[in-house]
C-alpha cells in the first residue's frame, strides 16, 4: 500500500465514522426531543440519502482497503458489488427547506464526501 493511498483512505474512513456519529446523534436528539413524529416525508428521504451516502462510501472504503492490505485483487475490486452505488439517490436534489441547520450542514457534508468518493470510484476505471 502506497503511503499516499493510505492516508487517503484512512481520512476517507474517519470522515465517514464521524458523520455517521453525527447523524445518530443527531437523530437520537430528535427523538429525545419529541420531534421524530413530526418529521416530514421530506426529511425522512433526506435522511435516507444521509444514510445512505455514509453506507455506499464506508462500503467502497473497505473494499480498496482490502485491495491495499492483498486481501482482495484489484480486479475483484471492480465487480459492479464493490463499486459506489445508489447514484440516483445519493446524488438527488436535497429537500433542504425545512431542515435544521446542523442537518443542512450534515447532507452537504455527505454529499460532498460521496462525490469525492465517486471521482476516486471513476478513476478505477480509467486505471483498470
Amino acid at each position: 500500500m502506497t503511503r499516499r493511498s493510505e492516508t487517503l483512505l484512512t481520512r476517507a474512513y474517519d470522515e465517514i465514522l464521524t458523520l455517521l456519529n453525527e447523524a445518530r446523534d443527531l437523530a437520537q436528539e430528535e427523538v429525545f426531543a419529541g420531534r421524530a413524529r413530526q418529521i416530514s416525508f421530506d426529511l425522512m428521504r433526506e435522511n435516507f440519502r444521509v444514510t445512505t451516502r455514509l453506507g455506499e462510501a464506508l462500503a467502497w472504503v473497505a473494499a480498496r482497503r482490502a485491495v491495499e492490505s492483498g486481501e482482495m485483487s484489484a480486479e475483484d475490486a471492480l465487480a459492479p458489488v464493490f463499486r459506489l452505488g445508489s447514484q440516483d439517490t445519493c446524488l438527488a436534489g436535497n429537500d433542504l427547506e425545512e431542515m435544521s441547520q446542523r442537518r443542512r450542514v450534515l447532507a452537504a457534508q455527505t454529499l460532498a464526501l460521496y462525490r469525492r468518493i465517486a471521482r476516486l470510484d471513476g478513476m478505477a476505471d480509467r486505471a483498470a
